[in-house]
């Protein structure tokens, strides 16, 4: 009995450690999992420790029963005993009975009799348990593969590359622009299984199993494409993972994949199945790199386009809410407009609206003062960093704080501003910067009341909480403000606080905004749902991509017409440039600004602005001023002058491209 006391022990042992070592790992990984998807993790998952765990701990203690059942003294045999004895364990199909009973006939103490046999139930009942799982597992899988392969040869094929919120967002939308649209299609989104273990992760698959979602664990690099029936069937692949690099390489991967040429065994090489202007990439990542890397890459007939979810969020808002529908009256003794805006925040967002607003103010009768905090400090080199002669060709400058006097103080101080003279033809606003200023502060307010009436307000701290929190301080100062001073001498501006929460959007929007317990309208409008930004239509903007293509060819000759088309849809940077130029000219068209609405003294000062715009848009760009040379290499622009020191047959070509929505 000393053998069957040391099986019984070790068996009991090894199970003890693998259900802590299961529990601790699968505890670890949820925890890492709801902190951040950046954080490692154990290589394994808990299942498979408890299911290896389990397996030798059964092992162990049916060693013993095999070896009195087996009419041989070979060894082997012993051990092929205990694999099926083991095995039956988690096939539910073993012989409780048989256990209780060897162990009756048996030299066992009755302590060591009940020991084994509590551990022989335990087992019994946890190995059918864990068996089950497996089978789930393998089956949900299963299941996919069948009707991936089997089911699905026709239709519009849209691949997902992971499970997160933007995602099943995108894929609901599909689902719903499908359905009216009366169209079939398929939905396949990887790399779902085994990444988290929480419940946000169970809602996730809840919600993309209900609309026929095919859900794979696997990479979309170790999925294989399917050939599809019918006259260039539709596919789009959305690299939207949360790691953008990751996006990249599998992007890259693909599409070299579908670029390939098929090889028939009698005939040649042929062109893809895949490479079709049917075929799509949206391929989401912030980063220079991945710009160049899907510039460079041979795509074909194929269509790749990069999201810059920042940017794209924010010409969208500007499009939906116009900053000059609540342009501020002219000053006595103006005649433009005052677009005077207030950024909080400078993170990643703000300066994309810094950038964007730089040239979309650039219109006829209005000046762009654009009002900048941030809790950071060296607000301005940060910015130059990134477009350096779009800082330096600020208009307005401040003098330098004195040790003795506060934030207001120096702030209030008018007589510290010097204004340069204004350039004809050039483009023209005015940053006033405002550092290392803490929004949670009553100095914050003072200084924003100081600044004088505004008319829009963004504010994009990179928190959703702090983002409401501060537009509705800044509300209660307004209304403060417009009581002291009169609504006609401080109207309360329009404010536009990020908000990426979609029970938060929801809540608000069903309440009909924000209000107090009196019911009074805060008038702050949310904006960065989730839903409304990752929307087929949002990602895929092909209206202004059409405008856009039709202001960049305003550019080339007859016989450059295909080259230019191609190398718009090649590269990046034309897209990028030629649509904020159809955007533009929508806004323009607004206010009835197009060139037929106009008397031509009027009419010449609109082609000046269009080149301000240009201007200031290539500056947000990184370019800079050069006399002789562009070279996109160094990012410099001969034409970075102003619009009187243009030729002749540059300023007719501007004059030619604000004719794009003329009609």
């Amino acid at each position: 009995m000393c053998t069957l006391h040391h099986h019984l022990a070790a068996s009991s042992i090894i199970f003890i450690l693998t259900v802590f070592a299961s529990t601790f790992i699968f505890f670890f990984n949820r925890r890492r999992a709801l902190l951040s998807d950046g954080l490692r993790k154990f290589p394994v998952e808990a299942l498979h420790v408890l299911t290896g765990g389990v397996v030798l701990s059964a092992a162990v203690m049916v060693y013993p029963i095999a070896a009195s059942l087996s009419s041989s003294d070979v060894g082997f045999t012993v051990h092929l005993v205990t694999l099926q004895k083991t095995l039956q364990l988690f096939t539910a199909d073993a012989d409780f009975a048989l256990v209780a009973d060897i162990m009756r006939d048996g030299q066992a103490t009755p302590a060591i009799n009940t020991w084994y046999n509590v551990l022989a139930a335990v087992l019994h009942i946890t190995a059918p348990v864990i068996f089950a799982g497996w089978v789930l597992t393998i089956f949900k899988h299963f299941k996919a593969h069948v009707v991936y392969h089997l089911f699905s040869w026709c239709g519009h094929f849209y691949y997902i590359t992971e499970l997160n919120d933007r995602s099943i967002a995108l894929a609901e939308d599909i689902f719903l622009q499908a359905k009216k649209e009366k169209k079939r299609v398929r939905i396949v989104i990887t790399d779902v299984f085994g990444k988290k273990e929480d419940e946000q992760s169970a809602e996730l698959i809840n919600r993309a199993e209900a609309i026929g979602c095919i859900l794979f664990a696997k990479d979309i690099t170790e999925l294989p494409l399917r050939r599809l029936l019918g006259k260039l069937p539709v596919r789009k692949f959305f690299f939207i993972g949360m790691d953008e690099d990751e996006n990249v390489q599998q992007a890259l991967h693909v599409i070299t994949a579908c670029a390939k040429p098929g090889r028939n065994k009698k005939k040649a090489p042929a062109r893809s199945v895949f490479n079709t202007s049917k075929t799509e990439f949206y391929v989401f990542s912030r980063s220079a790199e991945s710009e160049v890397l899907l510039n460079s890459i041979d795509n074909g007939d194929m269509k790749v386009r990069r999201i810059d979810e920042n940017r794209n969020f924010v010409l969208r808002t500007l499009m939906e809410y116009p900053i000059f529908k609540d342009a501020l009256p002219a000053p006595e003794g103006k005649k433009e407009k005052q677009l005077n805006i207030l950024l909080v925040g400078l993170g990643m967002i703000g300066t994309e609206y810094v950038k964007a607003l730089s040239w979309v103010g650039q219109m006829y009768g209005y000046v762009l003062n654009l009002h900048i905090f941030d809790g950071e400090k060296d607000i301005e080199k940060r910015l130059r960093n990134i477009a350096p002669e779009l800082i330096d060709n600020n208009f307005v400058s401040r003098r330098a704080k004195n040790d003795n006097e506060t934030f207001v103080q120096y702030y209030s101080d008018a007589s510290g501003l010097a204004y340069k003279e204004r350039v004809d033809g050039e483009a023209y606003y005015n940053f006033f910067y405002y550092d290392g200023i803490d929004v949670k502060t009553q100095e914050f307010l003072d200084i924003v009341d100081v600044i004088g009436p505004l008319s829009g307000v963004y504010v994009t701290l990179g928190d959703d909480e702090l983002n409401i929190e501060t537009a509705m301080r800044l509300r209660m100062t307004f209304e403060r403000s417009a009581l002291a001073h009169g609504r006609d001498n401080r109207p309360v501006p329009a404010i536009y606080p990020v908000v990426y929460s979609e029970i938060k959007n929801e809540i608000i929007t069903n309440h009909n905004g924000l209000r107090t317990m009196n019911n009074d309208d805060y008038g702050i409008t949310i904006v960065g749902s989730i839903n409304s930004s990752y929307t087929l239509a949002a990602l895929e903007q092909d209206k202004i991509e059409r405008a856009g293509l039709e202001c960049h060819l305003k550019w080339a000759s007859a016989e450059e017409k295909t080259n230019s088309t191609n190398k718009y849809s090649k590269y990046e940077y034309y897209r990028r440039s030629s649509m904020a130029e159809a955007m533009h000219a929508y806004m323009r068209k607004e206010l009835g600004l197009m060139p037929s609405m106009l008397d031509d003294a009027t009419k010449q000062e609109v082609f000046k602005y269009e080149h301000c715009r240009w201007c200031a848009f290539v500056r947000s760009e990184g370019y800079v001023y050069n006399a002789t040379v562009k070279s996109d290499l160094a990012k410099v622009h001969k034409s970075l002058r102003p619009y009187n020191a243009l030729t002749d047959e540059v300023r007719m070509l501007d004059e030619l491209v604000l004719t794009v929505l003329d009609s």
